[in-house]
């Protein structure tokens, strides 16, 4: 079961797979949310029991867990990136 720190989180599990070869890193901070009206939103760090775990993945491997922000319910953007443009953009309603 969750435990949160906050009243207003959107929980969302994630899964990250690597389907390449070399490796890509994975890690909970590295994903970020947005809502309908450009407002962004950070993950929270330490709010749930199964959140994502740091880790480098090589070719054929994945990991999957929570991850958590403090945004209103509703329908949001989750773009996942390192430093530039994301790696990845997913929908989601909360």
């Amino acid at each position: 079961q969750n435990v949160l720190a906050k009243p207003r989180i959107c929980l969302r599990t994630a899964e990250v797979r690597t389907v390449t070869s070399g490796s890509f890193d994975v890690n909970p901070l590295f994903f970020k949310a947005s809502s309908s009206d450009g407002t962004t939103f950070n993950s929270e760090l330490g709010v749930l029991n199964k959140q994502i775990d740091s880790a480098t993945l090589t070719a054929g491997r994945q990991v999957r867990g929570d991850v958590a922000f403090d945004a209103p319910v509703g329908s949001l953007l989750v773009d996942y990136g390192i430093f530039g443009p994301p790696l990845a953009t997913f929908s989601f309603k909360g």
